[in-house]
């Protein structure tokens, strides 16, 4: 009887690490698929390929600028703007002047 445990017992733990092998492999393969999927869509409609960003744990974020003072405070009086004066759906807008341009 013991001798059943033992072969179930390492059956059950060559099972259980078969399929985590195969579960990893088939994450591996999607991944791998998704990328080459992007980067062929990419090249099909003629854009540049999307940049790698190898930088992992560079610390940022907020703690960069923490002891420098925060320098001039401009403040100034808020204002209604007028109902004539807001965007409304569907109204006509001003064109944009291309940069450069008087």
């Amino acid at each position: 009887m013991e001798g059943m445990k033992t072969l179930f017992s390492m059956l059950f733990k060559a099972v259980v690490t078969t399929l985590g092998l195969v579960l990893m492999a088939g994450l591996l393969l999607a991944g791998l698929l998704t990328a080459v999927i992007v980067l062929l869509w990419a090249r099909l409609r003629g854009r540049p390929l999307p940049p790698v960003n190898l930088r992992w744990g560079r610390a940022g974020g907020f703690s960069a600028g923490a002891g420098r003072p925060a320098g001039e405070v401009v403040d100034i009086e808020a204002r209604e703007v007028g109902a004539s004066c807001a965007a409304r759906p569907g109204a006509a807008r001003p064109a944009l002047k291309e940069p450069g341009a008087r």
